[in-house]
């Protein structure tokens, strides 16, 4: 009789260990195989950008940069100006300047800032009241009283009067006058000062009576020039 029951309760366990192997089995066969990524991983390529995103990129870039630009541009920025209208080969003095403010982008080329690279320097041209001083408009420094009671002659810019261009502004020289008639005559105007070169004209500084033999001289004489010294510094 014990056999019997330790074979039904054998028999039983055994039918229960096969009904729990077989639920596991059929939770086996139904759940889903979820993956977990490792670290480290290759991640999955993003999305490429839409035009419009691109577009709206740049749109923002170009702006921020206009800004940048702009705010620079507009950045006040003290410079010498003329206290009244001036006349060209004006040699400048303190009463002439006064330091102001203006926006970067309203100045121009070579504006100047220092007051000693100014004061004793001479105009090139006319500079109206309130315009700012610039490098290319301006003549070197000369000693004081240079260019008083000078008139202001031009010269047509020739290899003879260019001296091959090598004649800088400053200089001092001679000016030869040979008659192109068939009389032959000749004049000399000595110790002129050379106030601009360019390649039209020389413009020199006669005092009145050098003008005079110089109208005399204009059409029938051929000009040529030598210099006596090179510009110096004073």
């Amino acid at each position: 009789m014990a056999g019997r029951l330790i074979e039904a309760e054998t028999h039983e366990l055994s039918a229960e260990n096969f009904g729990v192997r077989e639920r596991a089995r059929r939770q086996a066969n139904n759940a889903t195989l979820t993956t977990v990524p490792l670290l480290g991983s290759v991640a999955s390529p993003r999305r490429p950008w839409s035009l419009s995103r691109v577009a709206f990129t740049l749109a923002c870039v170009i702006i921020v940069g206009g800004v940048a630009v702009l705010i620079g541009f507009r950045h006040p920025s003290k410079v010498y100006v003329a206290t009244a209208d001036l006349p060209a080969f004006h040699r400048i003095t303190e009463r002439d300047v006064r330091l102001q403010e203006m926006p970067e982008g309203d100045l121009p080329q070579g504006s100047m800032k220092n007051l000693d690279s100014l004061v004793g320097r001479y105009t090139l041209t006319r500079l109206a009241k309130d315009k700012p001083f610039d490098e290319p408009s301006l003549g070197p420094l000369l000693a004081p009283g240079s260019l008083d009671g000078l008139l202001f002659a031009p010269v047509e810019a020739t290899p003879e009067s260019t001296l091959g261009n090598r004649l800088t502004r400053g200089d001092r020289v001679n000016v030869l006058l040979s008659s192109t008639t068939d009389k032959p005559t000749s004049a000399e105007l000595t110790d002129v000062l050379v106030v601009d070169v360019t390649k039209e004209v020389v413009v020199i500084g006669i005092t009145p009576a050098q003008s005079k033999t110089l109208l005399r001289a204009l059409g029938t004489n051929r000009i040529s020039i030598v210099r006596l010294r090179a510009y110096a510094r004073p």
